[in-house]
């Protein structure tokens, strides 16, 4: 799991996110769903507490027997390679677990103290590119972009957004930068 420090794009200042869920083969294409986080109910082997999940947020653990039938796409750079990577361990029959007591800390927000931000949004502006890179990559492979059902993530964004807003309107009628 992953817990942010500081704010994240989507995510607020000391909130931890499980974001895991499963995978479904359907006729049309995969579908990714999302559990909420408060209802994942956790299994206990040895004192270690765990979920079965096929996808999880960003951190993995695999035994090596994993990469003798399922490979990391090198043509997905920075976008989906996660997603394809977790959809090909599914299709290989391989399962998952996650821990909610394994917890990396992630933080977005000190960035801009440390890059050109500049050049960041020039990197960035390729993103359309990788965009269609990831489309294609998807469709050969798996028949279309999966899709991803959460309810809780959009809920969770859009308040996320309107507290950002609000934050922001607050430091400008100071005059704060």
């Amino acid at each position: 799991m992953e817990r942010q420090i500081g704010h994240g794009r989507s995510t607020a200042s000391g909130q931890t996110r499980i974001q895991s869920g499963f995978i479904h083969f359907a006729p049309d294409g995969p579908r990714i769903e999302l559990k909420h986080d408060q209802s994942w109910r956790y299994l206990n082997t040895g004192g270690v507490r765990y979920a079965r999940a096929d996808c999880t947020r960003n951190l993995i653990l695999l035994k090596r027997r994993c990469f003798e039938n399922v490979r990391w796409n090198e043509q997905l750079r920075f976008m989906g390679e996660h997603l394809d990577f977790y959809l090909s361990l599914r299709r290989g029959g391989l399962k998952g677990a996650f821990t909610p007591d394994s917890i990396h800390l992630h933080r977005d927000d000190l960035k801009r103290f440390c890059i050109d931000m500049d050049a960041e949004k020039s990197w960035r502006g390729r993103d359309t590119e990788e965009r269609r890179q990831m489309q294609k990559t998807f469709v050969e492979t798996w028949g279309k972009v999966p899709e991803v059902i959460s309810a809780q993530v959009w809920q969770d964004r859009v308040l996320m957004n309107a507290r950002r807003a609000a934050r922001w309107d607050f430091v400008k009628a100071r005059g704060v930068r």
